[in-house]
């Protein structure tokens, strides 16, 4: 659409040529998701849940030792969940407490630099929460977030795979109990295109354009690729985190050598000639009510009143 406007500027008489352009285009931008994964499974295993979770036996109240329980896929949103349970400590040093399939690379390595970076200690194991109300259902929905869950720790069906182990690298403590389970393979990267359409409106004023507006309209993923072995960028950066973290190379040659539709189980004593784990012990070692007892406690320890507990624990219901 087109038009003409004129004004008396000093007794000379101008004129301006307006033009009102609507467009739309697209543009393709290159996504590359790297997951340490096998290939997608009819069910997928839910996104990963954080809960802050108290010793549920009445016998080391009033000070009990307390963990994060970590369960569940790595996805990008991970990271961000994780900083918001480490806000909510008020800087309070507890132990994570983890089984995971794996899931995104790139937010694995994310978790365990915060996880470092706090001096988290980290294991493998799996938590059995106490059970909330007449229902005897477990206290693990949305609403509960932020209540106090009572619980234990156990090794027994702990498991780590894939992407997992790279979060267990960031613990300063690392262990593993010899029922637990961890695995890696080879990393798999999609690479897509998403093509994305705008609305533009130009105005265009003595011969040039000027946006008025820019606004989305639509967005779809293309078809793309998948890539069974490391990229070099990727590779180069996985090495840089593990040797950071004390890890030595053989974790991650054995990560390139196992194929994406396998998962390679690592031994006990291979995970302790790698410095993958610190020590024999297992996730119950890390949440003992004797770290409680001794003097002084250990950092995951807190005095709460059993009133107090049951209060807590009865908003869950």
């Amino acid at each position: 659409m087109a038009g003409r406007a004129g004004h008396n500027i000093g007794g000379m008489f101008v004129r301006m040529v307006v033009a009102l352009l609507l467009v739309c285009f697209s543009i393709a931008a290159q996504i590359d998701i790297a997951a340490a994964a096998k290939p997608a499974k009819k069910k997928q295993e839910p996104a990963m849940r954080f809960l802050v979770v108290r010793s549920a036996p009445k016998a080391c109240e009033p000070t009990c030792p307390e963990w994060i329980s970590a369960e569940g896929t790595i996805t990008g949103a991970t990271p961000k969940l994780f900083k918001r349970v480490l806000a909510s400590l008020g800087g309070r040093r507890l132990p994570v407490i983890i089984t995971s399939p794996g899931g995104d690379v790139s937010a694995a390595m994310e978790i365990g630099e915060l996880i470092r970076s706090n001096k988290l200690d980290v294991a493998v194991g799996r938590t059995e929460l106490a059970q909330c109300g007449k229902s005897g259902a477990a206290c693990t929905s949305e609403k509960e977030r932020g209540s106090l869950h009572l619980g234990a720790v156990t090794t027994l069906g702990g498991y780590c795979a894939s992407a997992c182990p790279l979060i267990l690298a960031g613990g300063v403590n690392r262990f593993a109990g010899p029922s637990a389970m961890i695995g890696v393979h080879q990393v798999t990267t999609t690479s897509r295109q998403m093509q994305i359409e705008y609305r533009i409106t130009y105005r265009i004023v003595r011969g040039k354009k000027r946006i008025i507006s820019k606004k989305e309209v639509g967005r779809r993923i293309l078809r793309g690729e998948t890539y069974y072995k490391m990229r070099p960028e990727l590779e180069g950066r996985i090495s840089t985190y593990l040797s950071g973290k004390g890890i030595g190379r053989q974790f991650l040659d054995i990560m390139r050598e196992t194929s994406a539709s396998d998962l390679r189980l690592l031994p006990q004593s291979d995970m302790q000639d790698m410095q993958l784990l610190t020590g024999s012990g297992s996730a119950e070692l890390l949440v003992a009510d004797g770290l409680c007892r001794q003097v002084p406690a250990a950092a995951n320890c807190r005095v709460v009143t059993w009133s107090d507990v049951k209060r807590l624990a009865g908003k869950a219901k």
